[in-house]
Formats: C-alpha cells, sequence, structure tokens
C-alpha cells in the first residue's frame, strides 16, 4: 500500500527514500479528522465567494421590500456588471420610472384640480348674484364662465388624447393613421387659424410639390393648432411664420412655427414640454391655456416616430418645430 519515493539533493545525488500512500493501520478516527481539516480549510476558503454572492441578494431583497412598502425612492445601489448587478440596476431603473409616474400622476390631479377651482368659483359666484338680482354683474361673471368652460373642454379633450396615446403605445395609438401630404396639412391649419384669429397675421412657406407622411390627421391638425395658437398668444401682435423644409436627403419634414413675441427665459426652456408647465410671464388668466399643449404635441410627435423642440431669445421670439418621417416613395420623388 505504500510507494518508496527516491529523495535526491539538489546535485542530483541519491540521499535516500520516502515512503507515502495509504496507511491500512489509520483508524476511522484519524480519517474523519483529516477530512474535517480539508472540509473546514475549504469552508474558509470559500466564504469569500459566498459573502461576495449571497450579499448582494441580500440587499436587492431588502430593497424589494422597501419599494414593497411604497417608499419609492429605495434603490440597491449595486454597481457590478455581473448578472446580480445587471438585475439590480435593472430594478433600479424601473423603481425609478414607477416613481416618475406616480409623481406626475400626483401632478396631475394636483393641477387639474387647480385649473378646476376658478371656473367652479366664478359659476357659484354667478348663481349667488343671479339669486340677489344682479343681472349685470351675473352676466359679466358668465362672460368669464364661457371662457373657462372653453378651456376645461380644452383641458378634456388633451387628458384625453394622453390617456389614448398612454394606452396604446408607438403606431398602435394612431388608429387613424392615413397617407396625408405634408403642404396639404400646412395649409389646412392656416385655413383653421385664420378663421379663428381673423386679425392676426399668419405667413406660410409651403414645399410646393407633394411629399407624403403617414400619420393619424387629426393628431396632427392638433400638433399644429397648438403651436399656431401659441404663437398668437405669446406673438405680442407681430406676424407668425408657418414654413415647412425637407431635412436628411429626403427623409424627414420638419414643420416650424415661429412668433417675435418675448421669447422664453433660458431657464425654463428645458421645461416647456412638461405637463401643465407655464412660464412666470405666461400664467395670466388673460393668455388663456393650461400647460398641457407644448406636452401633447410632444407626445403626438413621437408617437409619429418624430422629433419636436424648441429655440427662443429672450425679446427675439421663438421658434417651436417638430420632424416627421416621410414614406420613402415620396422621398424618392
Amino acid at each position: 500500500h505504500r510507494v518508496a519515493l527516491p529523495i535526491r539533493d539538489s546535485a542530483g545525488k541519491l540521499r535516500g527514500y520516502a515512503l507515502v500512500g495509504h496507511d491500512p493501520h489509520a483508524t476511522l478516527g484519524q480519517i474523519l479528522t483529516k477530512l474535517g481539516v480539508v472540509l473546514l480549510v475549504l469552508a474558509f476558503g470559500s466564504w469569500p465567494l459566498v459573502k461576495y454572492i449571497v450579499s448582494p441578494i441580500s440587499r436587492l431583497t431588502e430593497t424589494i421590500n422597501r419599494v414593497a412598502d411604497g417608499d419609492l425612492s429605495a434603490r440597491t445601489g449595486i454597481t457590478r456588471r455581473d448578472e446580480v448587478g445587471q438585475l439590480a440596476a435593472a430594478f433600479d431603473t424601473m423603481v425609478a420610472r414607477l416613481e416618475t409616474l406616480v409623481t406626475q400622476e400626483r401632478e396631475l390631479i394636483a393641477n387639474v384640480s387647480h385649473e378646476l377651482r376658478t371656473p367652479l368659483a366664478r359659476i357659484r359666484v354667478a348663481l349667488e348674484l343671479a339669486e340677489e338680482g344682479n343681472d349685470e354683474e351675473a352676466r359679466r361673471y358668465l362672460r368669464d364662465i364661457a371662457a373657462d368652460l372653453g378651456e376645461l373642454e380644452t383641458l378634456v379633450s388633451d387628458l384625453l388624447t394622453s390617456a389614448r396615446l398612454d394606452l396604446s403605445r408607438g403606431a398602435d395609438a394612431l388608429s387613424g393613421s392615413t397617407l396625408l401630404d405634408a403642404d396639404g396639412l400646412a395649409e389646412a391649419a392656416a385655413e383653421r387659424f385664420e378663421r379663428r384669429f381673423p386679425d392676426a397675421s399668419l405667413s406660410v412657406r409651403a414645399l410646393g410639390s407633394e411629399h407624403t407622411l403617414r400619420g393619424d390627421e387629426v393628431l396632427l391638425r392638433r400638433v399644429l393648432d397648438n403651436l399656431l395658437c401659441n404663437a398668437q398668444q405669446h406673438g405680442g401682435g407681430e406676424a407668425i411664420e408657418l414654413s415647412l423644409a425637407i431635412e436628411d436627403g429626403g427623409d424627414r419634414v420638419r414643420f416650424s412655427v415661429r412668433d417675435h413675441g418675448g421669447g422664453i427665459d433660458s431657464e425654463d426652456l428645458p421645461r416647456v414640454f412638461e405637463p401643465f408647465f407655464r412660464g412666470e410671464r405666461s400664467r395670466s388668466r388673460e393668455l388663456g391655456g393650461v400647460g398641457l399643449g407644448l406636452a401633447l404635441c410632444k407626445r403626438i410627435v413621437e408617437a409619429h416616430g418624430g422629433e419636436i423642440e424648441a429655440q427662443s431669445d429672450v425679446g427675439d421670439g421663438t421658434t417651436v418645430a417638430f420632424w416627421l418621417p416621410l414614406e420613402r416613395a415620396s422621398a424618392a420623388n
């Protein structure tokens, strides 16, 4: 059961033999002792690996429990690049989006409640005046109520459109998608604008040839109407420009609406597409609007696979432009 191994010095000279191998006379206790030592060494050696695996999982579990209890600010903070790190990063991203959605929902309820308060208060005052027999004062309030109700109708319509886009993502939201001529959209928008604001000045620079895009005509009309209405409200009575251009080698059409009003402060400009955001200069009820128009425009344009942006200089007006993809057959023409 044993083997003799030669023992040599550094010069290679034989110095003796060593017997190695299994000792048939070893007791069970000795074998178990040796096995226990081996297992103990393995346990201590593998502990760092076990801790490396278990620790982030424990932290992830703790974060999940916090989120389940309603703490949407909880994050794992795990930055590893392995599979556990990827899982933690995906979870943190999901919770961040959920927190944003919940915050937006709360802001939506607060803002809608605020917008409802003014017309409801005016209706109450008008009723009280009518009951007191003050017909002239009641009629004055009713005129203001009519304007408020018009804004509320727009608010409800915008909310329903936004909900439609939420329920059906991307192209699925465009149930009325058809082939549309870019010039036709702009010219129809100009006609609606002139009927609504007969004293306003609007210039249109169309493409002059047929360029077809695919989209929901009702929604795209909403975008152009909102942009032109905003330009009229904030343009200071100056001429408004609606222009179209083909860009990116004929792949996209650019719709641009420019006013020559007071412009938007640089700190406000990045927020103009946020729901219910209105800069300080436009918070007056006389200017109208509830702050959903540009946010809805952004949603509609992105649902069509396009982009939208705003550029402005204080004292030199504002330009809002959006790009929509053209049908390839049309672009080739």
